[in-house]
């Protein structure tokens, strides 16, 4: 019996390209081995779907979970890092971003969700984001910040200084945090989800 490989690429998985061994060839196409299946036809996407990769071999070679992962978006905007609580009630430097070794982190817009409460209060928020230590300032200047999260549904979105051409905003490097400086603390504790997007370098 003749007994050649295919390589097949799967999209879904950030283009792995997993071994599918072709056992014969016979009058309906391929007769092929995937894992303990077997199929009689031509070669198809669906061959290989998401329930027979959840075994732990496929055609004896074995297929680990960090070989699936993509941990670090290259050249695509994507979201980078979420921070469950962000406190805008309390005046400290918190990060909720760390640029990976070897890379450098531009950082394209930054989501406020799921708060525990409105920022508007009798004393608001006032704070900035950035790598740079100790003013942390960098990507988005100091502000004051009264956004009425009353639900939560509500969210909102800040965009980078540099959206003009009078300001600019400073790239992550290797190592670098990014933090939320909150410089003066809203009257009651207040914390909200922070999503981080950008794109590595």
């Amino acid at each position: 019996m003749k007994k050649v490989t295919l390589k097949v690429a799967l999209l879904a998985v950030g283009v792995l390209a997993i071994l599918v061994t072709v056992l014969a060839e016979g009058p309906g196409g391929y007769i092929i081995q995937d894992g303990n299946v077997w199929y009689r036809g031509t070669v198809k996407a669906a061959t290989l779907s998401a329930t027979t990769l959840s075994a732990t071999t496929v055609s004896a070679t074995t297929v680990s979970a960090t070989t699936l992962s993509v941990t670090a978006p290259t050249s695509f905007d994507a979201l980078l890092a979420t921070t469950a609580a962000v406190n805008v009630g309390s005046a400290m430097a918190q990060t909720v971003y760390t640029v990976p070794a070897g890379k450098s982190a531009v950082i394209t817009h930054i989501i406020f969700r799921n708060a525990s409460g409105t920022f508007d209060q009798a004393v608001d928020p006032v704070f900035s984001i950035g790598w740079n230590s100790t003013t942390y300032d960098n990507v988005v200047a100091s502000a004051t910040y009264t956004n009425a999260m009353v639900a939560a549904a509500n969210f909102f979105c800040l965009v980078p200084d540099g959206k003009t051409n009078a300001t600019v905003a400073t790239a992550g490097t290797a190592g670098q945090a990014l933090k939320i400086n909150v410089t003066t603390a809203a009257t009651a504790s207040t914390t909200c989800a922070v999503d981080v997007f950008g794109y590595l370098y």
